[in-house]
């Protein structure tokens, strides 16, 4: 896979598409990873605080099974704004995104253009009501499994040049739901959004040279259109 795609665009769209791609085949294996190296940190605070027994809370999967609102089962390609009232199921997710793409001028040439592509994932997790600390245990360890993800997929698959840039990573307050929104038993909810440009070239289009997707006859009178 080429960083250079032939035409003058900005491969937002590309680089949303393949980490998609990449988040739904690895970050459940990189959750249970980042859940096991916790254990030993969770009995520690259990046994500081004087508790009788660790309190860990296993770390939800990010259910892949696909639906006929979402191929992806609770990967989602893209924002979707209706997951705040989403079925309890619909919980832990995962939404990736690619919304931005800044121009590089001093990187680029006369025949392409460079783009900084502001790729984001946004995270959410539940816990029930009688799981205080739960939701931002798991949301804290869902994140940096997103962080881990994108660790070693700096390319994305080759898509890119190599992200030198480390990931931010923003958690969001906690906040309180009932299953059907207005009614039922009452869940904690916590989200995340981590974000990582990536840069990506693209060729400029020229008349004759084949060059680039689009072409307007009214400005290139001398192609043959037959």
């Amino acid at each position: 896979m080429s960083t250079l795609v032939d035409q003058n665009i900005t491969g937002l769209g590309r680089v949303q598409m393949e980490m998609f791609k990449i988040m739904h085949g690895n970050l459940n294996a990189a959750m249970n990873q980042m859940s096991a190296s916790w254990e030993a940190e969770d009995t520690d605070v259990s046994e500081f605080l004087g508790l009788t027994a660790a309190i860990v809370y296993a770390q939800e999967p990010v259910d892949t099974t696909p639906r006929t609102d979402s191929p992806g089962g609770n990967f989602y390609y893209g924002h979707r704004p209706s997951l705040i009232e989403a079925p309890v199921g619909n919980y832990p997710n995962c939404a990736v995104m690619c919304e931005r793409a800044e121009p590089m001028p001093a990187m680029g040439g006369d025949h392409f253009a460079v783009y900084s592509d502001m790729l984001a994932i946004e995270i959410m997790v539940k816990a029930k009501e009688n799981e205080e600390d739960a939701a931002n245990r798991r949301v804290h360890r869902m994140a940096d499994a997103v962080v881990a993800v994108l660790d070693v997929n700096k390319t994305i698959n080759g898509l890119a040049q190599e992200s030198i840039d480390e990931p931010r990573v923003y958690i969001s307050n906690l906040f309180t739901r009932r299953e059907k929104t207005r009614y039922g038993d009452t869940f904690y909810w916590q989200g995340a959004r981590i974000e990582r440009p990536f840069q990506k070239e693209s060729a400029h289009g020229a008349a004759g040279t084949g060059i680039g997707a689009f072409r307007n006859p009214e400005f290139h009178p001398g192609i043959d259109q037959g």
